[in-house]
């Protein structure tokens, strides 16, 4: 057998190991070669919000499937949450799971809220008498942000809010497209092929906010923004 022959077999033969190697170490990681995204992918796929849940500290809100609403409620909101009682000024924590599927780490620095549109609705009968008020939500391990501080939410927000409820545009959604965001006092790291959980809580959100709206998580990183699917809030007065 001559030199070149052998050296193919050689070479070969390492190709081959070195495969068998990276499949193993990328198995034992938990990860395969195709879920891995490389650094050079848009952040909005590397990272993604996996879930959006009400936070188990509260006892006033419940997620489920969406009902009617009047107009009917945008029917492409990933996520539906609403109010289980008529408790007033009740705090709304959302607890997002992020999932990083990128082979590098990514650094949170800012997170918010981007109200995307909103409709309110006036009821006549559906309650009467003076609602009782929400005990607030103790901050541990929380990022709080109050809408109604924020000027671009607040404008928006206002401009539903203060619709004549016999007009034409009072039947109908209102596009929003404002955020409200925080910096963080301290980023949030983010490992690859792992997942991270946190929580915002929406101070007294049935206070400041129309009945329906469809919300986004917003978070900032060191690679660009990312945006949650919808999520779909009601409730009544």
């Amino acid at each position: 057998m001559n030199g070149q022959v052998i050296g193919a077999l050689i070479t070969g033969s390492a190709t081959i190991l070195a495969t068998v190697l990276g499949v193993l170490i990328t198995r034992r990681r938990g990860r395969t070669p195709e879920a891995d995204k490389p650094s050079t992918s848009p952040v909005t796929e590397r990272l993604k919000f996996s879930d959006v849940a009400v936070d188990v500290s509260t006892k006033y809100w419940y997620e489920g499937q969406a009902g009617s609403t009047q107009p009917p409620e945008p029917r492409d909101a990933r996520w539906y949450i609403a109010k289980s009682g008529f408790d007033e000024g009740a705090d709304l924590p959302l607890r997002a799971t992020l999932l990083n599927t990128g082979d590098v780490p990514i650094v949170v620095s800012r997170i918010g809220i981007e109200v995307v549109k909103a409709h309110k609705t006036w009821y006549s009968g559906i309650y009467y008498g003076t609602a009782p008020s929400a005990s607030p939500i103790d901050s541990s391990g929380q990022f709080e942000l109050r809408l109604r501080t924020m000027n671009d939410v607040a404008r928006g927000v206002g401009a539903v809010m203060d619709l004549d409820p016999d007009s034409d545009e009072a039947d109908k959604w209102y596009e929003i497209g404002a955020l409200g965001s925080m910096v963080l006092p301290k980023p949030m790291y983010v490992p690859p092929g792992a997942p991270f959980m946190y929580t915002t809580n929406l101070k007294q959100y049935d206070d400041d906010m129309p009945t329906e709206a469809v919300l986004r998580l917003w978070i900032q990183t060191d690679s660009g923004e990312v945006r949650s699917d919808e999520i779909l809030v009601t409730f009544g007065r």
